[in-house]
């Protein structure tokens, strides 16, 4: 079976079909691609493409009832884009001009790592088209056993969700020059992250240059497999809540894990929980301001940055507070506190 570029006018149904005694079922390919454009997609029966890519264009609900499997996923169009099953397995995903996607890639932490990156697949002209990262204005929840982003994801005015059993890690490929890979920066409206299964994953989305999101957040309900967490934001930021394709999140809570937090200004809305966990907050440039109307809490606090920390709250409690290259500090401790050392993530 070679290569499939097939487009239809409304819905279709990928199932079971049988002419004069020969049927078929689902599309299987031995390592070639399959783009599908429609106005709806059913998915009843596998797509399994092995090497293969598979693009799937759409302005009307794409859902799945089997699994879908390949080298790399394309998904292009309004849609939405449902295809949570986490039987699912690719190794990249692309996607532009989407509305809405909710993507899963299954849970093993050493099985089922994604990639946000570059995809090719056909283009009708009998060329190739490449997509390389996730362009559009929507909500997008990525389900995975791990993530690494080499390549943009920008949500536009949509939130961003990404739920992990494995490490989460943005990296540019190829830096060196002459031909530099893309800035794998991230950007949307509300940033929500969650550790899932046993593992207790790190979030170290902490690329210098120009992530940058409004609000961010924890889910509560996974707080057992919630990892440190490392963001970097390119101006200011809130902790607070965000709702991603009915899952949500408010403030941050880790189960003894540590979080830093560098941003050109911090409003704490929502509680930051760490049990055992070390806090750092970092202003970036000068002149920031990092303020609340939440408690914060956990082992150890550290600040950095010559901004201004009003950190009033009386349901304040952490064990020890440092800081280095300070502007004014203003720090209320429910109870006693230690001036001492704090290391958190660097």
């Amino acid at each position: 079976q070679g290569a499939v570029h097939y487009v239809d006018v409304d819905d279709l149904i990928v199932g079971s079909v049988e002419v004069l005694g020969m049927e078929g079922t689902g599309i299987m390919t031995d390592g070639y691609d399959v783009k599908l454009e429609t106005s709806g997609l059913s998915i009843e029966s596998p797509i399994a493409l092995g090497a293969g890519d598979l693009g799937l264009v759409s302005d009307a609900l794409v859902s799945q009832a089997a699994p879908i499997s390949g080298r790399g996923l394309l998904l292009m169009g309004g849609g939405p884009f449902d295809l949570d099953s986490e039987a699912n397995q690719f190794n990249t995903i692309a996607a532009m001009d989407f509305g809405t996607i909710n993507y899963a890639n299954g849970l093993v932490a050493s099985l089922n790592a994604l990639r946000v990156g570059e995809v090719i697949v056909l283009d009708g002209l009998g060329g190739e088209m490449a997509v390389d990262g996730m362009f559009g204005d929507g909500d997008v929840k990525l389900t995975a056993g791990g993530l690494t982003i080499n390549a943009p994801i920008d949500v536009g005015t949509g939130d961003l969700a990404i739920y992990s059993s494995g490490d989460v890690e943005q990296e540019r490929l190829n830096d060196q020059e002459p031909v530099p890979g893309p800035e794998p920066i991230i950007t949307g409206d509300g940033l929500l992250l969650s550790g899932l299964g046993e593992g207790v994953p790190t979030f170290e989305l902490n690329y210098l240059i120009g992530n940058d999101f409004n609000e961010i957040a924890t889910d509560m309900g996974n707080v057992a497999s919630q990892g440190a967490v490392h963001y970097v934001d390119v101006d200011d930021l809130i902790v607070g809540s965000v709702e991603v394709l009915g899952m949500e999140g408010t403030g941050i809570t880790t189960n003894g894990q540590d979080v830093k937090l560098e941003t050109a200004g911090l409003t704490i809305s929502a509680p930051i929980a760490l049990g055992t966990g070390d806090l750092g907050l970092s202003l970036l440039g000068d002149g920031g301001e990092v303020m609340q109307t939440a408690p914060i809490s956990g082992a150890g606090l550290l600040l950095l940055g010559t901004g201004t920390f009003h950190l009033t709250n009386v349901a304040n409690d952490f064990t020890f507070i440092a800081g280095k290259d300070l502007g004014a500090v203003n720090y209320v401790d429910l109870d006693a506190l230690t001036v001492g050392e704090v290391i958190v993530l660097d």
